[in-house]
């Protein structure tokens, strides 16, 4: 095995430790590998196979990942590693149970159960660790980063982003003590990454360099729009419009890219998926839900799926609503459809103006990649961020797609 930033004894004690919580014994830990430097920005990811029988002597087999923060001290002391997954740790301990439990209480017939598994949790010291089912083992896959997802992945994401946010609603309606012991703690660890000086600078760079862009390919009336929008203080602008808390609040998943979805298929259909896992519960925070819904289209969408916007939108509230029903709870009184097209206006501004930063990420090759394992003390988290576009026309046309959505959509 290579490049394991861990120790494989302390891998395979973690992993002892989680398949106590299923009662297997006689195990074999097979420790086979980890993803691609670059593939973790703050954790590493271990694939692990375990060996062992039930307590009927029969023989079962369990196929993990396990996810742990990186071991680079410099990294951890610029970057809130311990934060990011104290967030995610908490949506698997705290808000998944709490929802499947309401759920079933509810007796809820379709419910929302689109995570991975997870067998343990860890927070030691200067390490932390999650022990999730390894979803590739079980049929899921990652769609293409380099492609939009078309209608059919991002309607099915959007129906369970519906019951997800649908699940905050009822029980904030239902259990307000309950819904706000839930949400005591959560941070929002997007505005924490945004004061860091030279990040905030990255994001700058970033819309300046498609505004050049935009010159350069004439077209002008969205170099206009763009260089009045940025000519304020951008920086700004990206921190208010997620400092605006309000009632109509719910618990997000917050970090709606390619890679945190893995999805199902019938036979060799990648056209049209059947089942989503969400991945990466690291950036969950308390926000409007208009927040996930406009990174998840922006980031993943061309002018052909942004040109059936409304179709989408509608795909969303249609899931929405009748889940919030089938939980006993209002949808008109507590999140209209009126209510989510004015969440979207006034709350779509943080994923558009992010988009020249994200899509750098998504579209780059994985040697351009940002190696957070390689900071040192001293380096520039921003300039790590300055990625080299391998495809600058298909960059710009995704960026111009969302951006001409976003100033000219107007409900």
């Amino acid at each position: 095995m290579s490049r394991v930033g861990v120790a494989k004894a302390d891998i395979t004690s973690w992993v002892t430790k989680a398949v106590e919580t299923v009662d297997l014994k006689n195990c074999e830990i097979n420790v086979q590998g980890k993803t691609e430097k670059g593939d973790g920005y703050v954790g590493e990811i271990v694939f692990v196979s375990v060996n062992g029988e039930n307590n009927e002597n029969e023989k079962q087999y369990l196929d993990l990942v396990v996810k742990h923060g990186k071991s680079n001290d410099d990294l951890r002391n610029n970057i809130p590693v311990r934060d990011t997954f104290e967030g995610e740790i908490h949506v698997y301990e705290k808000v998944i149970p709490t929802f499947q439990k309401f759920q079933r209480e509810k007796q809820v017939l379709n419910m929302f159960e689109n995570v991975p598994k997870c067998y343990l949790t860890l927070m030691l010291k200067n390490m932390e660790v999650l022990v999730l089912e390894n979803l590739r083992k079980v049929g899921y896959e990652l769609h293409d980063k380099t492609q939009p997802m078309n209608a059919d992945h991002l309607k099915l994401i959007l129906r369970k982003y519906g019951q997800f946010h649908a699940l905050s609603f009822a029980l904030k309606d239902q259990r307000k003590d309950e819904f706000k012991s839930l949400c005591d703690g959560v941070k929002d660890l997007f505005i924490e990454f945004l004061k860091n000086t030279s990040v905030k600078e990255s994001y700058r760079k970033s819309l300046e360099t498609f505004l050049i862009m935009a010159k350069e390919r004439g077209d002008l009336d969205l170099y206009q729009k763009l260089k009045d929008l940025i000519i304020r203080d951008v920086d700004d602008i990206l921190v208010n419009s997620r400092s605006q808390k309000e009632e109509q609040c719910v618990l997000l998943h917050g970090d709606c890219w390619n890679n945190n979805f893995m999805f199902k298929y019938k036979q060799n259909d990648r056209t049209s998926p059947y089942d989503v896992k969400i991945l990466d519960w690291q950036l969950s925070t308390l926000l409007s839900p208009a927040f996930d819904l406009a990174y998840l289209i922006y980031a993943n969408s061309s002018q052909t799926e942004l040109d059936r916007f409304d179709e989408l939108l509608e795909t969303y509230y249609s899931s929405f609503s009748n889940f919030l029903r089938d939980l006993g709870s209002d949808p008109e009184k507590l999140f209209s459809y009126k209510d989510l097209k004015r969440h979207w206006a006034k709350h779509s501004t943080f994923a558009a103006l992010s988009m020249p930063t994200i899509l750098k990420f998504v579209l780059c090759e994985k040697e351009d990649a940002p190696a957070f394992e390689d900071f040192r003390d001293g380096d520039d988290l921003g300039s790590l961020m300055e990625i080299h576009l391998t495809d600058p026309d298909a960059y710009y046309n995704r960026i111009k797609a969302v951006l001409n959505h976003y100033f000219n959509y107007k409900f």
